[in-house]
């Protein structure tokens, strides 16, 4: 089967959970025996450039497209373009893919029709919120947590601006609608992800399919290290406001013991917050290391060198996979209260679920751990297993066949 993988963006120009999974699973994909292709969009590169350009990254062709090609507000609204639809239709003719996977949408809303036009039938994984909020993380423009986008009627209430004025918000609502309802299957990767989606489109069906991590990358040797020395803690992830590391970095040099430590890791996605926000906290503090982007096996060993995992999100996440990473390694995780994480940690029993950007209770959390690291090794033995990439696989897999078949 010849299976096109779409999504925003990918390797090497970017490397968050998203981009992770899509190539997890094309990888799986290739394993089974299958042609897989990635389509997705290149953020940058030189204005002279052609409309898609063709490479491959580890074994995989991928064939991407400039940001440049799209209109200015195309990270938010379902943005087409009469350009670069020509050029993906000679790129879908000269294919002839049998299934699409699509895996993020943004930027990729001239797709569609073209695929309906061809006949080819293509699934969904919502890998976050986007379809149901122009915002992306279910947050209106002051902070607070939102149920969805009531039709698009709560959009306009909470989050409206020139821009985004109610006519524009229904109409992405009703773009988005038709996206999921032409889709094969409207996957989600938890529970927290699916009822989100219901809520905001309930006449449309989907399903749950946790995402599957790579157990051949992690080995019994890579089991984080237990010592007499005092609590390792880490941060693995993509520095963003919205993934609290402002907080977390407070609470540790405000409440964590002399012997504790911190290691942070990952790619610094905002600048500005990083100099602003973290940079002057852990400065004078030795207890904290920045390790940077982390990838292949200096990944993989990073949950040996820690005993703890700390996710302290301002938003709710759609999945984890360090969740789900650590959790195999025998590393227990404190996650903020928000979205899929908390549904993979019993509270006191194989980690902490803490109030989301509380800096008063990520503290105290710190302090009670360090006078009591015997607590960790306890919820080292109610860790749950993780699903396997192939388990994810064999479950697409029997689901395209299956699509093809009715197509045909």
């Amino acid at each position: 089967m010849r299976i096109l993988f779409v999504l925003h963006q990918f390797f090497p120009e970017f490397s968050s959970g998203t981009e992770q999974v899509t190539f997890n699973l094309a990888k799986a994909m290739q394993r089974l025996g299958h042609y897989v292709h990635v389509l997705t969009c290149r953020v940058s590169g030189e204005a002279a450039a052609p409309p898609l350009q063709h490479g491959l990254y580890k074994g995989i062709p991928v064939t991407g497209f400039p940001l440049r090609m799209l209109p200015t507000d195309s990270d938010s609204a379902l943005a087409t373009d009469a350009a670069l639809s020509i050029a993906l239709e000679a790129f879908l003719d000269e294919h002839d893919f049998d299934f699409c996977h699509v895996t993020h949408c943004m930027r990729m809303a001239c797709l569609f029709p073209l695929l309906s036009a061809r006949n080819i039938p293509y699934a969904l994984t919502l890998t976050d919120f986007y379809l149901a909020c122009h915002r992306i993380n279910l947050q209106d423009v002051a902070g607070k947590s939102c149920s969805g986008p009531e039709l698009g009627k709560r959009c306009a209430r909470r989050c409206g601006s020139p821009m985004w004025n109610e006519e524009a918000l229904f109409l992405r609502h009703d773009v988005a609608r038709e996206i999921l309802a032409r889709s094969q299957l409207n996957a989600c990767p938890s529970a927290a992800v699916q009822s989100a989606y219901q809520a905001a489109f309930p006449d449309v069906k989907f399903a749950v399919i946790p995402h599957g991590i790579n157990f051949f990358e992690f080995s019994p040797s890579l089991v984080s290290p237990r010592g007499d020395a005092g609590l390792v803690l880490g941060f693995l992830g993509t520095v963003t406001p919205v993934k609290g590391l402002d907080v977390l970095v407070r609470a540790f040099v405000d409440n964590a013991r002399p012997d504790m430590r911190l290691l942070i890791a990952g790619p610094i996605g905002d600048k500005d917050h990083w100099e602003r926000e973290i940079l002057p906290v852990i400065a004078d503090d030795p207890r904290i290391n920045v390790l940077g982007l982390l990838e292949g096996i200096a990944r993989t060993s990073f949950y040996r060198r820690i005993d703890l995992l700390a996710l302290p999100s301002r938003v709710p996440e759609s999945f984890s996979l360090v969740v789900n990473e650590a959790h195999f390694c025998q590393v227990p995780v404190l996650v903020s209260d928000l979205g899929a994480p908390k549904e993979r940690v019993q509270d006191g029993v194989n980690g902490r679920v803490l109030p989301a950007g509380d800096l008063k209770a990520w503290g105290k959390t710190l302090a009670c751990l360090g006078d009591t690291p015997d607590v960790v090794a306890e919820w080292r033995k109610h860790l749950p297993l993780p699903y396997r990439i192939e388990e994810e696989a064999f479950i697409y897999n029997r689901m395209y066949s299956a699509f093809c078949v009715g197509a045909a």
